[in-house]
């Protein structure tokens, strides 16, 4: 009887490992995917700060031509200042472009992830309250670890 019951322990504890480590891992999952969304908050706003130091220096560009001698061709400077505001915009774009798809690629990997090691905690979860191995205390706290882990909102990724 004594081997029956040992081994049911280690069969718990097992279970509360495998757990452990499931829910460590979809807490990194978790901080991850929370950097990802700040690198691309601050790459966004990076973009839009460019934008607008690239068009500030074509208008005032634009303006300081008015104040150009008479004699200086102005259509000359009016096209330096279109090209500098298309070239640099076409430029923070190119390389917005090619961020943006790197760090989108990596959210959609790591929110797949994250699911899957949601979808195994909720699994674990239903043996350990089926097989009542935890006191509701250890429950309740790993229900609060669960929770924070929630990343239902479709709209941040």
């Amino acid at each position: 009887m004594n081997n029956i019951e040992n081994g049911n322990l280690i069969t718990d504890n097992k279970i509360v490992a495998d757990f452990e480590k499931l829910l460590a891992l979809a807490e990194e999952s978790s901080k991850e995917i929370d950097s990802l969304l700040q690198v691309r908050e601050k790459q966004r706003m990076g973009l839009l700060f460019k934008t607008a130091i690239i068009y500030g220096v074509g208008i005032i560009t634009f303006l300081a031509i008015n104040y150009f001698p008479r004699n200086l061709d102005r259509e000359l400077y009016a096209l330096a200042c279109i090209a500098i505001i298309v070239l640099g915009s076409l430029f923070s774009l190119y390389k917005n472009f090619f961020l943006s798809k790197k760090i989108n690629r990596e959210l959609q990997i790591e929110r797949s992830i994250h699911e899957k090691l949601i979808s195994m905690l909720d699994i674990q979860k239903q043996r350990l309250y089926e097989n009542e191995i935890l006191s509701s205390v250890a429950y309740a706290i790993y229900e609060i670890r669960l929770q924070r882990l929630d990343r239902t909102d479709k709209k941040i990724y």
